[in-house]
């Protein structure tokens, strides 16, 4: 990736480091208590995102991560390991600046017991999920229910945020089995409202709005290419999709602009999420104002320069919450993950899954993408994307690349 991409840069200014840990031991509890209360009730957490500044909220989910990190020390065999192999100190800890960890270097070095807070894996209330193997070797990771409770009340969050409160029925295409996203979209989402759990399998997804009828409002979820399969052979079959009203939530895999609109004219709004089995779904999502930067600098190249860099790619722009993780760049623009919030079963902190990507290097990407939009509002790409733009959070930007 060329080195002047200001997507790929690494921030000049280097953040503060955390207090002493056993400080924020005693500064951080009643905060969790605080977000533990707000965190599963919508409109609360709404507020909080969209009131304190996103400054702050990023530098409480960083003292989170320090915490994090500290305890995972203490309570970790593999991770006590881990770092004193390498050797570390309290500073490096206040500062997260610790070895990363990956798949080679801390996953299967280590075995799941190991990898677990006291050594061990618990005897109830908790799963394990597979990954797809897509890079030679399927892993297993384990997370107890309290983790999948948290992670289903964001993604019922990110759902209702950008699809509103109106009822509908989600019909869930994502795979089952042992894998994280199908069964966890599924669980998530019927904090929302209705779910058939359709998998992948074009004949239940047909049969199923035939059977409900298009008096209704409905969420389809899926990977990107499936959908556009699902409307081609509904076109191809003469089943009338446009008689319904349907809304789209993907991931799995990245989504060029040109996809969202082929996939638009049948289901809209449509929206993706981001997330990896080796950490959690519902990571990350796009938002409204997200999706309207993006295509923003699809149809503008000073405002695609700015936001993304010089990358003949336009990648995926998501906004996601930090005070349950931190995402760092390192120097080859991978994008390197900490779940900050605590109780987690097997931490992850500084964990590469070596994706591209990057984030707004310094107050600076605001101003030089302000002033490029103001130079754009003449222009119907700028109407365009002010439109889709309808309400935003204090949530932190991230951006991930698609394969070119």
């Amino acid at each position: 990736m060329p080195a002047e991409s200001a997507a790929g840069r690494i921030p000049a200014r280097r953040p503060r480091r955390a207090p002493q840990i056993w400080l924020l031991r005693l500064l951080l509890p009643p905060l969790d208590r605080l977000f533990n209360f707000l965190g599963p009730r919508y409109r609360p957490f709404i507020w909080l995102v969209s009131s304190v500044p996103p400054r702050v909220l990023a530098g409480i989910g960083r003292w989170r991560a320090v915490r994090t990190a500290a305890d995972a020390y203490r309570r970790v065999p593999a991770y006590r390991r881990f770092l004193d192999e390498h050797g570390t100190s309290e500073a490096a800890f206040r500062g997260l600046e610790l070895p990363a960890m990956d798949k080679d270097g801390y996953i299967r070095r280590f075995s799941i017991d190991d990898r677990c807070v006291g050594g061990r894996l618990p005897t109830r209330d908790a799963a394990i999920d597979e990954s797809s193997g897509s890079t030679g070797t399927p892993y297993n990771w384990v997370r107890t229910l309290r983790e999948r409770r948290t992670s289903h009340i964001f993604i019922s969050h990110f759902a209702r945020y950008c699809f509103g409160d109106a009822p509908w029925i989600t019909i869930n295409a994502f795979s089952m089995g042992a894998w994280a996203t199908g069964i966890n979209m599924g669980v998530a989402l019927e904090r929302n409202g209705v779910v058939k759990n359709t998998g992948p399998d074009l004949n239940k997804i047909l049969n199923t709005l035939e059977f409900l009828g298009p008096g209704r409002r409905y969420l389809m979820c899926g990977y990107p290419p499936f959908l556009k399969h699902v409307i081609d052979a509904a076109r191809e079959r003469g089943f009338p999709l446009e008689d319904f009203s349907l809304m789209a939530l993907v991931g799995g895999e990245g989504m060029s602009e040109g996809l969202r609109d082929y996939i638009a004219t049948v289901l809209s709004p449509v929206y993706s999420g981001f997330g990896a089995t080796d950490l959690e779904i519902g990571i990350a999502g796009e938002t409204p104002l997200s999706v309207a930067i993006r295509r923003l600098a699809r149809a503008d190249e000073d405002v695609r320069r700015v936001v993304f860099g010089a990358d003949s790619r336009l990648p995926m722009l998501f906004q996601y919450n930090p005070l349950n993780h931190q995402i760092v760049v390192n120097e080859e623009s991978e994008l390197v993950f900490t779940i900050a919030r605590p109780h987690v079963l097997s931490p992850r902190i500084l964990y590469n899954i070596r994706d591209e990507g990057g984030g707004p290097p310094s107050a600076s990407w605001r101003n030089d993408f302000g002033s490029q939009a103001r130079a754009s509002r003449r222009s119907s790409a700028w109407s365009t994307a002010s439109r889709s733009a309808c309400r935003s959070c204090g949530c932190t930007d991230a951006r991930t690349r698609p394969s070119a």
